[in-house]
């Protein structure tokens, strides 16, 4: 059944794509991904990873990205960033306490997923 879902997905994205062509209007995708794939805990991240057998926590995103890169239109997988953040300030980018690191993004997770977004916005505007 996952195959088929992402068969789905992948032909849904597609037509936007299409329909974005046809309409001679850019298109960019992106991806913001879960709240465990920027979890400041290593530790927690692999846990979930055991449990639920998960062998990439990307695989998502990575899937959309190549999707982007056989039709040719850009994709930003928010997810790696935010990891990349996290490992390097141990912040909280989800959540609204220092207690729960988790849910929705914080001002921080805006802050962060704005300028990432906003960067490659115009790097695909000006190419």
């Amino acid at each position: 059944i996952w195959e088929e879902a992402w068969e789905i997905t992948e032909r849904l994205v597609a037509a936007m794509f299409s329909e974005s062509q046809k309409k001679d209007v850019d298109f960019m995708a992106f991806t913001i991904g879960t709240t465990l794939q920027a979890h400041p805990e290593k530790l927690r991240r692999k846990g979930y990873m055991e449990v639920y057998d998960i062998e990439d926590l990307f695989y998502p995103g990575d899937r959309i990205k190549a999707v982007g890169d056989r039709f040719g239109f850009p994709v930003t997988n928010l997810e790696r960033n935010f990891q990349s953040h996290v490992d390097t300030t141990q912040e909280c980018l989800h959540g609204f306490t220092s207690e729960y690191c988790g849910g929705h993004w914080n001002d921080k997770g805006h802050e962060l997923a704005g300028k990432i977004l906003a960067y490659d916005v115009c790097q695909a505007i000006n190419n």
